[in-house]
């Protein structure tokens, strides 16, 4: 079970208004499954050959009619994190420049685009748009989120962490007389335990708990389909479109149906300061090819790890390519993912750690072709982007029946 120990008491949770869809139907095989990036640009942006394009509505419509596009979805899913070990996923970036059928959209792609959109729009209001900053003054201020108020993270070790809710670096204690992390800060949420974070990102309950629900709803239906894509839906209680449709059903409990829950959404701000430059240089975070870091390289425990917005601003995670053997940008206005996308479309990233290659070995992959933990990284900013912080938005799935 994913214990937590509870420091005081937290508010319990306001209902939300449930809401009764009929959903319609719609054919997955339709859109365009994969492109090749085989031509670089002269920026170097389609730089990623072969990458596979998941399309995520279509994914999401699969599994909950069941219909047999899982399966050819579900190969194009593996054979990507075979040869590049990700996958970017891709949405329109409006109703308007949706490309489904014509001029009308089946209720369901109208109903989980909606509520994709209005999710993606609470991750940048939380997170990601905000004024620029210093590392001495933080727009996410402890007042917000008090972490006397939270509960202290065990992971699938037994292992107790750091608190939850808002962090300044000092592992959740954000006590002046600790030294904080001059390079970044967190929220961080349990999905497991989402009443005893200790507080909402930016003291917004339904926005952070909209965003959870998005990102472990979409996380299980990658498991789901490369572990079981004939079995019925989801077996995890409270992950449905409606969870985030309407967060109506807020996860409070742990080890739902024996299936402990140690996911974790962070919230993240890097200040790329000089002084985080110069704190990096001074630990020596430097990577094989010489590059600053922010992160050091490294692979996660996780099963599926997502980044829901790759944002037009300042990036830093990068993902080792295993077919093209390079980094690759992942976010920012300097992604090469965001560079390979069509007009009117947004993607997120999705890559995995040891639980699912752990899991896949023993499983269905079981003398199948190998795939690999994700290799991946933070990347310190360039000169021309000093001073300038990056958000970004960071979904770890962890059951422990997996880990």
């Amino acid at each position: 079970m994913a214990t937590v120990v509870k420091i005081h008491s937290t508010p319990s949770f306001s209902a939300f208004t449930a809401i009764s869809s009929t959903f319609g139907s719609r054919d997955p095989s339709s859109s365009r499954s994969e492109i090749d990036l085989s031509t670089s640009k002269s920026d170097g942006s389609a730089n990623s050959s072969d990458l596979r394009r998941i399309d995520l509505l279509d994914l999401i419509i699969s599994h909950e009619k069941k219909t047999p596009a899982l399966i050819a979805l579900r190969s194009k899913i593996i054979t990507s994190l075979e040869t590049h070990g990700y996958i970017l996923l891709t949405y329109p970036k409006s109703l308007s420049s949706s490309s489904s059928s014509s001029s009308t959209l089946s209720s369901i792609h109208s109903i989980i685009l909606k509520s994709l959109l209005r999710t993606i729009t609470s991750i940048n209001d939380l997170i990601m748009s905000s004024s620029t900053i210093s590392s001495k003054t933080s727009p996410w201020p402890p007042s917000l989120c008090p972490l006397t108020a939270g509960s202290v993270y065990f992971n699938e070790n037994n292992t107790p962490m750091y608190k939850l809710g808002y962090d300044d670096g000092t592992g959740g204690t954000n006590d002046a007389s600790n030294d904080r992390d001059p390079i970044r800060e967190y929220y961080r949420v349990c999905s497991g335990d989402v009443e005893g974070c200790g507080g909402f990102i930016n003291g917004d309950e339904e926005g952070t708990v909209r965003i959870l629900n998005m990102c472990r709803y979409i996380c299980d239906v990658l498991l789901k389909t490369t572990f079981h894509p004939t079995a019925v839906p989801l077996r995890h209680a409270n992950s449905s479109i409606k969870s985030w449709v309407d967060p109506s059903k807020i996860l409070k409990k742990i080890g739902e149906n024996g299936r402990d829950d140690y996911s974790i959404l962070y919230g993240m701000n890097y200040f790329n300061t000089n002084e985080a430059v110069g704190y990096a240089k001074e630990q020596g975070n430097v990577g094989g090819d010489g590059r600053l870091l922010n992160l050091k390289e490294h692979v996660d425990p996780s099963l599926w790890v997502l980044e829901p917005v790759l944002g037009e601003g300042v990036g830093g995670l990068e993902v080792f390519d295993e077919l093209r053997k390079e980094w690759i940008l992942c976010d920012g206005v300097k992604s090469k993912l965001n560079g390979v996308l069509g007009e009117g479309e947004a993607g997120m990233v999705a890559f995995v750690g040891k639980g699912f290659v752990k899991s896949y070995e023993k499983g269905v992959g079981k003398g199948e072709k190998e795939i690999k933990p994700t290799l991946h990284r933070v990347v310190a900013p360039a000169e021309d982007e000093i001073g300038r912080e990056r958000r970004s938005v960071i979904f770890e799935q962890k059951y422990g029946e997996y880990m």
